[in-house]
């Protein structure tokens, strides 16, 4: 769907973004590995909203739910 440049300039990581259908109807919560100070949060949303959000610029931000 995309695919940026985390920090130009500053290092060569990307970050590429998906977009499927799937069954979410299990999905959501936080993962990670508390030893590594990994806290990953998965967010579901229904599709239309997630596109607006992400067409009006929301939703960008790593730190946003």
């Amino acid at each position: 769907m995309y695919s940026y440049v985390v920090s130009p300039g500053c290092m060569d990581e990307t970050v590429t973004m998906f977009c499927g259908h799937v069954d979410s109807s299990t999905a959501g919560g936080h993962f990670g590995l508390s030893h590594e100070g990994e806290d990953i949060r998965v967010v579901v949303k229904p599709f239309d909203e997630a596109w607006n959000e992400f067409h009006a610029g929301g939703g960008l931000d790593i730190r946003s739910p």
